[in-house]
């Protein structure tokens, strides 16, 4: 718990450094995307023993509203089954801070089968994102995001009683690109599975105008 703290606090002092310039963004929820516009980004994500590949979209409505679905299929290093999860989050962007900031929450639902046994997992985060894009130049532009949260997560294991806990997370990102794509990497850590690190990386496309 400790060192989400440090990194939290961290990453809280680099968006205040970053802030000098900001530019309209959906950043507090970790994308460069601008209002009433679209981002797709294919990632991939790395977990201990699991990988997984597929992506999101995030919209900008032209509203202090901002939601994001997701959809990725994930292989296990220690089993020989695959798992399918999807996705949901929508963030409210506050007017009152310089930088971007949004109270935020959303939905997952991850299950895995193997020979007819199944594991399944519901999440639901609750948390405040803060982010910040500014430029670096030659039409580039950071975008930098924390998202410190509260996790709602029910495991589900087929012919067992279901367990449910509340755990801690944060969420870092940081992205660099133009204004039609960009690359990101992504950092979360929660306190599930003894301090559990999750790091994935993405190619984003912008689309509208």
């Amino acid at each position: 718990m400790r060192s989400f703290a440090c990194l939290l606090v961290a990453c809280c002092g680099w968006l205040v450094l970053g802030s000098a310039a900001p530019l309209a963004a959906q950043a507090c929820l970790g994308y460069p995307t601008p209002a009433a516009r679209l981002s797709v980004n294919p990632a991939i994500t790395f977990a201990d023993n699991a990988t997984t590949f597929g992506g999101t979209v995030n919209a900008n409505l032209p509203t202090p509203l901002g939601i994001e679905a997701g959809v990725g299929v994930t292989s296990y290093d220690n089993i020989d089954a695959n798992g399918f999860g999807v996705s949901g989050r929508a963030g409210y962007e506050l007017e009152a801070f310089e930088l971007s900031a949004c109270p935020f929450s959303g939905l997952s639902y991850a299950r895995v089968s193997e020979d007819g046994f199944s594991v399944s997992a519901l999440t639901i985060p609750v948390g405040f994102g803060v982010g910040t894009m500014v430029s670096a130049g030659q039409g580039l532009a950071f975008t930098l995001s924390a998202a410190p949260q509260l996790l709602y997560a029910r495991q589900s294991v087929e012919g067992f009683d279901s367990e449910s806990d509340v755990e801690f997370g944060v969420g870092l990102g940081a992205a660099l690109g133009t204004e039609r794509v960009y690359g990101g990497f992504a950092l979360t850590l929660t306190s599930q599975d003894g301090n559990e690190t999750v790091f994935g990386i993405s190619l984003g496309f912008l689309l509208g105008s």
